[in-house]
């Protein structure tokens, strides 16, 4: 079962199965973090915010199945653009 070990530094560490460990870096929250904060408290702006945050999501749902792809077939990216 996955844990989580703290180091007691910024890093602590996830663990997945016995063997696979991986290292997460915890930081402090910018002055921009902080601003966007704020300015998901006003429904019109979070509204907006997860509306533009979905389509960023699926345009790069696309953009890694076409690398995916363009991988599989053993193309690069210039006979890619090419085909295109």
């Amino acid at each position: 079962m996955p844990g989580v070990h703290f180091t007691g530094g910024p890093a602590y560490h996830l663990w997945y199965g016995p063997f696979r460990k991986v290292n997460v870096m915890v930081r402090k929250k910018s002055a921009f973090d902080r601003y966007v904060d704020e300015q998901m408290k006003s429904p019109g702006f979070a509204a907006e915010y997860k509306r533009v945050g979905a389509e960023i999501r699926a345009i790069d749902d696309l953009i890694r199945r076409v690398e995916a792809a363009r991988l599989e077939l053993g193309m690069t990216k210039a006979d890619l653009a090419r085909k295109i």
